[in-house]
């Protein structure tokens, strides 16, 4: 597999911006692009709480601007079905066939919890069963504290997807 990708983090310490953008492209598996971005993370103000003996001063301080993950299949999925066939029994293009119908009757219940979800399970399903493009982001209006995100537990999970307005879609549907 030929590829080539890059990797780069740039963080302002004084004004507390940083991201993160990683992209990786193949001749004939699959591309791959993220980005991360984060906010608050003044290196003053971090020292500031660290002094006053925050041991999350990091999470105190910083906050959640964004995420996006892309990946774009051209024969990763029929590798990773053909390879798991392997070890299961069977054959790559079946297990393939089958794992979105068993996706999307797992997912069922977990309307319940967020009214997103059942799009989310959707599009992973229909990237498993036809590739194209999984996109993944989660862009919310305003940076959200990265000491909210670290609170949270069992009972506030279903809440994630609306705090970070997460968006998970499938494109290019056309089978290869």
């Amino acid at each position: 597999v030929k590829g080539d990708g890059d990797f780069s983090w740039k963080w302002d310490a004084a004004k507390g911006g940083a991201n993160l953008v990683s992209t990786f492209k193949t001749s004939n598996l699959a591309d791959f692009s993220m980005d991360l971005g984060l906010a608050g993370l003044e290196i003053e103000k971090i020292n500031q709480l660290i002094e006053a003996g925050d041991t999350n001063a990091v999470f105190t301080a910083g906050s959640f601007k964004g995420f996006g993950l892309t990946l774009t299949d051209k024969k990763l999925l029929d590798a990773v079905f053909d390879v798991a066939a392997l070890q299961m029994g069977g054959t790559g293009e079946d297990l393939r066939q089958s794992t979105p119908a068993m996706l999307r009757l797992s997912g069922v219940q977990a309307a319940n919890l967020n009214p997103r979800i059942p799009s989310y399970i959707d599009a992973i399903a229909t990237f498993l069963s036809d590739g194209g493009t999984l996109e993944i982001a989660a862009r919310p209006k305003e940076p959200v504290p990265l000491s909210a995100l670290m609170s949270v537990g069992p009972e506030t999970a279903a809440t994630v997807p609306d705090l970070i307005d997460l968006t998970i879609t499938q494109t290019d549907t056309a089978k290869k």
